[in-house]
């Protein structure tokens, strides 16, 4: 059935259709209606028409089109590169005007546009060395040239002869716009804003459609905070500009300010379209959502902004800010200081930086930058403060506390400064001072709740319990529908010993607000002192009903599961506080110390190093990071993650301990003992960095130190998990493997760790009881099944045992959680080459790609390739493998197969009869002796 009947019983072509194929045989012949094709002349005149009617766009296109016609057409590159530059295109403009210049088109008609070009690419000494006015131009272009020659000079800041070059402009004629607007930008750049207005307006005189000057003229309105004028005035060179993209971006920003979403929301739209690859869209979009307290957004689109260009300023800029706003305070210091190494007298950046150092409590770094701003701005109340809080938290009270008494000179009535001096004044001991200057911020502002709490949480810590309940008691009254006063109360009672009253009162919060968390964890952790952990699970999880991500609950759930030994259930409850809590560092740090302890130091990295970029320098963070990287073997990565905790923390033992670990995983040996020195100079009682010194000596065969130091950490930290661990290694030293799986299976049983699960089945392997050995992997990986390590234990148990079918099928879960693990892969490989070669011979290829110098990998592709009938190849590798490795007498037997393989029988019986001398016990040695025989000779 044709589509014709189907469609409504037609079977012919309808009439339409035959009028409209006739009409175009009558006038075109038989060319086709819908594709016409023109001459290239015929396209440029299109373009000529598209560009007379403002139309750039489709006049680029029509130029294109004469250039697929005839690529050497000089009009068409001419034209296309002077609308280019109309564009603001200056790239591309250079190259269509080089291309006219080389196709023969008058240099003289070149100068002004190509003038034009380098200046859109800011190459002003190029506009200065090559565009001169020409004897056979016209006066007005002479004009225009000299206007060039006056941008370029402003650009490179010789402002004299900028002067110079705008007044012969106007000397040749007077009443050009483009030299009038040269002058506008002289006067900017000399500092004088209303002579640059005159300009602007004379320029706008003599052209009232130039869009340039219309630009300037919206920047001149911006500056002096005319807003609604500026916007006016963008508005009107969008309107004459061809190239828009700075103006909207500037309208943008000046909507922005006005309160005018809706517009500044059309001219980001506007910019994202045309603008793509540039971040000025997203910075706008940004400013936008800051100013509306959407700060979350406001961070995704400045990110968004750094994307298109990292160094990106003001975007950087208001990162940081935005950061600061969410209490993101590490990522919030990294951008204001690249900011502020750039602009070192930005008072903003200096300001934030100055508040986030002082929150950190690098008080050094806040001075530096605050007492700068305090010297130009001396009355500033906040700076004041500021610079107060940093010298007390540099330990001088005296001198904080005058800073902090000037702000109160000049701003009395603050009550936020009284409530700062009143702390002070506590800290310092001074109890009756620092009351008085607190009821003085509470008098002041009756809403400050800091004053009210500083004032409960004084006398408490005082002793002064009545006096608490009291102040306690009075924020009550202001507060009577807040549960804030009532959590201070019960604090207060928990303190003076009188719990019952204390649950009184949380009880009562829990009826104004079930599941108030500081409630609930208050009772919960009543309940666990009388040891009722029902109770305080119930009180937890009325918690989390309520308040599903509350970090507290969630940190102190998870303890309470790791005190029952409920590991599993205790890391549910830390993965779920780090879902909630994505920037909180804490179940990071936890999660992290999980993984490691169960073998998963890749998963320790990625949890740590999701929230790298938030706190860059926290000791925490870097400690977790540098451990997951010494569990992924990335000695050199661990080293470099410490030195960074090291300039942190030069004075720590801790630091020197892990700086330790890592040179010691890079085998230098002589710097984990100088480490370990310099640790416990610091701390003779750093007992981790004990046990280190003592691994040393036992690896360095000083027994009777290392047992000295095994005493000594003993008597400090008797019955600790790590010492007993250190205790069964020393017997394994002393070839006493009894004891030392005894005090290997009492630290396992202290605390479950991958490490001493596979050394404990390595000594019961060594003591014979292989069966045993297997048993204990077998149980840990049931509860741990992506500890890799104990599963490649339980792989190499099986292979040494000669039992194929489990050693692959363990070897084939590694590479399933670690494609990439070259050992496994090779004994993957080595396992199922005789009833799978090809897909030996993948997984053989794919460990030499990551260990292309080990010498196992090559020996295990080489004899995959031997009996795969690549001789030469796997001859190639099998002998690299063997030099490698000489006393390996399995190697020396497969490279005599393969010479044997490969016709140098003679070779392959030296090497055989060197092999066979030896008294030393090899697999092959039966196949060996056969190969030899084989030989003959």
């Amino acid at each position: 059935m044709s589509e014709g009947k189907m469609r409504g019983g037609k079977t012919g072509v309808s009439l339409g259709v035959a009028v409209w194929f006739m009409t175009c045989i009558a006038i075109l012949g038989l060319s086709s209606c819908g594709n016409v094709d023109l001459t290239d002349t015929q396209y440029i005149q299109r373009a000529k028409d598209a560009q007379d009617q403002g139309d750039l766009r489709t006049s680029v296109i029509e130029l294109k089109n004469a250039l697929k016609q005839n690529p050497d057409n000089p009009e068409a590159r001419w034209i296309l590169g002077k609308i280019y530059v109309e564009l603001g295109n200056g790239q591309a403009a250079e190259k269509e005007l080089g291309r006219a210049r080389d196709l023969g088109v008058d240099p003289i008609a070149l100068v002004i546009p190509y003038g034009q070009s380098q200046l859109l690419q800011n190459k002003f000494s190029i506009v200065l060395d090559e565009v001169k006015p020409q004897a056979s131009m016209s006066a007005h272009d002479q004009a225009i040239v000299q206007v060039l020659r006056g941008n370029a000079y402003l650009g490179e800041g010789a402002l004299d002869e900028a002067g110079e070059a705008l007044k012969k402009a106007l000397s040749i004629q007077a009443d050009m716009a483009a030299a009038f607007l040269g002058q506008g930008r002289l006067a900017i750049a000399q500092g004088n804003l209303e002579t640059a207005r005159d300009k602007v307006q004379q320029a706008l005189a003599a052209d009232p459609d130039s869009g340039e000057s219309w630009s300037l003229m919206g920047d001149l309105e911006r500056w002096q905070g005319n807003g609604e004028k500026a916007e006016e005035a963008y508005g009107k060179a969008i309107s004459h500009l061809n190239f828009d993209g700075s103006e909207r971006f500037k309208r943008a920003l000046v909507r922005i300010g006005l309160d005018d979403k809706k517009g500044a929301e059309e001219d980001i739209q506007e910019l994202k379209r045309s603008l793509p690859g540039l971040p000025a869209a997203h910075y706008a979009q940004g400013l936008l959502h800051f100013k509306d307290k959407q700060y979350g957004e406001a961070r995704s689109s400045f990110e968004a902004a750094l994307k298109k260009d990292p160094n990106y300023m003001p975007a950087i800029f208001y990162l940081g800010a935005t950061n600061f706003v969410l209490a993101n305070f590490e990522q919030a210091e990294r951008h204001l200081a690249q900011f502020n190494s750039i602009f070192p007298h930005n008072d903003q950046a200096a300001r934030l930086l100055g508040i986030i150092r002082l929150q950190n409590r690098d008080f050094g770094g806040a001075l530096a930058l605050l007492e700068k701003l305090l010297a130009t701005s001396p009355e500033d109340v906040q700076l004041l403060n500021l610079v107060g809080n940093v010298h007390i938290g540099m330990g001088k009270t005296a001198k904080g506390l005058q800073y902090l008494n000037k702000a109160v000179e000049l701003q009395p009535d603050s009550a936020t400064t009284h409530a700062q001096i009143g702390l002070n004044l506590l800290i310092e001991g001074e109890q009756e001072r620092g009351v008085s200057e607190l009821n003085a911020a509470i008098e002041l502002d009756p809403q400050l709740l800091q004053a009210d709490v500083i004032l409960v949480m004084s006398h408490l810590y005082s002793k002064q319990y009545q006096k608490a309940i009291d102040a306690a008691k009075r924020m009550r009254e202001k507060l009577p529908e807040s549960t804030l006063p009532l959590n201070l109360l019960a604090a207060v009672h928990i303190r003076k010993g009188d719990v019952g009253k204390a649950k009184e009162l949380l009880r009562r919060v829990l009826e104004m607000e079930p599941g108030d968390p500081a409630a609930s964890n208050s009772l919960a952790e009543l309940a666990l002192k009388e040891d009722d952990r029902v109770s305080a699970r119930a009180l937890y999880e009325a918690a989390l009903h309520q308040h599903p991500g509350n970090l507290l609950t969630l940190m102190r759930l998870a303890s309470l599961e790791a005190d029952e030994g409920k590991t599993e259930e205790g890391k549910r409850w830390l993965e779920q506080a780090m879902v909630a809590n994505p920037n909180a560092l804490q179940p990071r740090v936890l999660l992290s110390r999980y993984y490691v302890r169960f073998g998963e130091p890749a998963k320790a990295l990625g949890t740590i190093q999701g929230v790298k970029d938030i706190y860059p320098n926290n000791p925490l963070l870097l400690i977790e990071m540098g451990t997951a990287q010494l569990g992924m073997q990335q000695a050199e990565n661990a080293a470099v993650t410490f030195q960074r905790l090291l300039n942190r923390r030069p004075n720590s033992a801790g630091t020197h301990y892990y700086l330790a670990q890592a040179y010691g995983q890079m085998g230098g040996r002589q710097r984990v003992r100088d480490h370990l020195s310099q640790a416990l100079a610091i701390d003779n009682s750093h007992w981790l960095s004990k046990i280190a010194l003592a691994r040393l000596e036992m690896h360095d065969g000083d027994l009777e130190r290392a047992g000295h130091l095994v005493e000594e950490l003993e008597l400090d930290q008797p019955g600790e998990a790590e010492v007993l661990a250190l205790k069964g290694e020393l017997f394994v030293r002393n070839n006493r493997l009894p004891e030392a799986e005894e005090a290997y299976a009492e630290a396992l049983k202290q605390m479950p760790s991958s490490h001493w699960t596979i050394r404990l089945a390595q000594l019961r392997w060594q003591a014979g009881d292989s069966e045993a050995s297997k048993n204990l992997l077998r149980t840990w990986l049931a509860e741990h099944p992506e500890d890799m390590g104990a599963r490649y234990a339980l792989a190499e148990a099986y292979m040494l045992l000669d039992d194929k079918r489990p050693a692959s099928d363990e070897f084939g879960k590694i590479v399933e959680l670690s494609p990439n693990h070259a050992m496994a892969l090779n004994n993957l490989a080595w396992l199922i080459r005789k009833d799978d070669p090809g897909q030996a011979r993948k997984y053989a290829e794919r460990a030499l790609s990551q260990a292309s110098n080990a010498p196992a990998v090559k020996d295990t592709l080489g004899m995959i390739l031997l009996e795969s009938g690549e001789a030469k190849r796997g001859l190639r590798l099998i002998q690299d493998a063997s030099t490698a490795m000489p006393g390996d007498l399995d190697m020396q037997y497969h490279f005599a197969l393969a010479l044997s393989r490969t016709g140098d029988q003679q070779q392959a019986i030296k090497v055989l009869d060197a092999l066979l001398q030896s008294k030393k016990a090899f697999v092959s040695r039966a196949e060996a002796e056969a190969l030899r025989k084989s030989i003959g000779g």
